[in-house]
């Protein structure tokens, strides 16, 4: 716009600041310090526009594939009550901590329950690989 600042569109309202392999939320705005969820300064090369997650997501927003990641308290992905879910990715393969920021209300996380993941194992006490 006239005031040097782009505005992320409805369907991807989070406005990302990615620096290499680290991501976080809010970009910088023209002529100063402050950050914005929504907004970024115009020709900011680390600002990124992604799809919202719901709270209960790792991140508030989605990955560069337009997932969300499952947070580590409740590692694992049910698409309609069955372990694992379609993720931006790949439509045709299913992620066990990954879903599509798309999913809404069909895909949750769920804590692993018996057989799990290795990473899951090394902090959890009660399950095997």
């Amino acid at each position: 716009d006239v005031y040097g600042v782009c505005t992320c569109p409805d369907d991807s309202p989070e406005c990302v600041t990615v620096a290499g392999v680290d991501e976080a939320a809010g970009c910088r705005m023209p002529a100063g310090s402050a950050r914005s969820r929504r907004q970024s300064a115009a020709g900011c090369a680390e600002c990124s526009c992604r799809k919202s997650c719901p709270a209960s997501a790792a991140a508030p927003f989605a990955d560069a594939f337009g997932d969300c990641a499952c947070p580590a308290s409740l590692p694992v992905c049910h698409e309609d009550g069955v372990r694992g879910c379609t993720t931006g990715a790949s439509q045709t393969t299913r992620s066990n901590t990954y879903f599509s920021a798309d999913c809404g209300p069909a895909c949750e996380c769920r804590a692993a329950e018996g057989n799990c993941e290795p990473a899951t194992c090394l902090a959890t006490a009660d399950c095997g690989f």
